[in-house]
């Protein structure tokens, strides 16, 4: 079967790092896809390839040696690990849907595991000519895939971003370089297996930036949980930054009560907020300690709110493709 989709070309005038370029359709296509109305959702997406079950109380995380880890929400064990998938997509009725390695060139497969990581079915579909399911980025580009439960199965949103493998862009031949994104949309039945086309999802784009209206007392940039239950009020440590932390992160309700604070490498970065704890992602950096220099891996890290101590950290798969590029 052959998917329904759109092509969309982009171009642009001159070079750009490989790593940017597309980057202002991903950070909102992508990224900010199904962000409304989270809260009531049996599971949600932090980010690609992190799915939170808050009922269950377990995140699903691309394993950073590949495979998916069920990590307890509350002490960030591992439940259970499966190599029977690679990225999760959704949980509904104890069930997880999630991308595997294609079965074929040209396919998307999508698998179904239980309660344990045992896998209950899987199934594939042709996708265009020239898009690959990929579920890593790599230097021609990204593939992301999104899942929304509904009554008999999920609705899935794709999007392929194609980028030519080459060096700087030359200016009279722009138009035939430039990043090409390709989307479609397809539905997954939960009992059968079975894919079939659907008609294009509109998606919910939800800025994670909170607007004036909205906007707590104070200064300091403020930013939306991803069940948007929570507001961030972030502001630079300056003076008293430390190595490993150069922001201070204030969590307020959405009613404007404190829950917590503690110090964080970043200004922002996808968080949700348990009863205890706030869990968010960190991406991979180095700081100098004396004449060592320190590395930190792309991880989920939970955060007390009561201390603002560190509860657990684990390492996750990072599926950014970060070089090499070509000169």
């Amino acid at each position: 079967m052959r998917l329904h989709h759109k092509a969309i070309p982009h171009s642009g005038a001159r070079h750009q790092s490989r790593f940017g370029r597309g980057a202002s359709v991903l950070a909102v296509s992508l990224g900010l896809l199904f962000m409304t109305s989270l809260a009531s959702a049996q599971s949600y997406e932090l980010m690609p390839g992190v799915v939170v079950d808050a009922q269950a109380r377990v995140v699903y995380t691309m394993s950073s040696e590949g495979g998916i880890d069920a990590l307890d929400l509350d002490s960030g064990n591992i439940r259970w690990h499966s190599d029977e998938a690679q990225r999760p997509l959704a949980s509904a009725g104890g069930e997880l849907l999630a991308q595997t390695t294609a079965a074929r060139p040209g396919a998307l497969t999508i698998a179904v595991l239980d309660s344990a990581g045992r896998l209950l079915r899987s199934s594939s579909a042709d996708l265009p000519s020239g898009v690959v399911g990929k579920v890593v980025d790599d230097l021609n580009g990204s593939f992301r895939l999104s899942a929304v439960a509904t009554a008999s199965g999920f609705d899935l949103s794709w999007e392929a971003i194609n980028t030519p493998a080459r060096g700087a862009l030359i200016l009279d031949d722009a138009g035939s370089t430039a990043p090409q994104l390709t989307a479609g949309s397809l539905s997954f039945d939960r009992t059968s297996g079975a894919i079939a086309q659907s008609s294009p999802v509109a998606p919910r784009v939800a800025d994670v930036v909170v607007p004036a209206a909205q906007r707590l007392d104070g200064e300091g940039q403020q930013f939306f949980s991803v069940t948007r239950e929570q507001i961030l009020v972030s502001a630079m440590l300056g003076d008293l930054a430390t190595a490993g932390s150069t922001h201070r992160w204030n969590i307020f309700s959405i009613e404007g009560k404190q829950l917590g604070q503690f110090d964080a490498f970043t200004s922002y970065a996808p968080f949700f907020v348990t009863d205890t704890a706030v869990i968010f992602q960190t991406p991979p950096h180095a700081w100098r300690n004396g004449d060592e220099v320190q590395n930190a891996p792309f991880s989920l890290r939970s955060i007390s709110l009561s201390s603002g101590l560190e509860q657990w950290s684990t390492p996750i798969r990072d599926t950014t493709y970060r070089g090499p590029f070509p000169p």
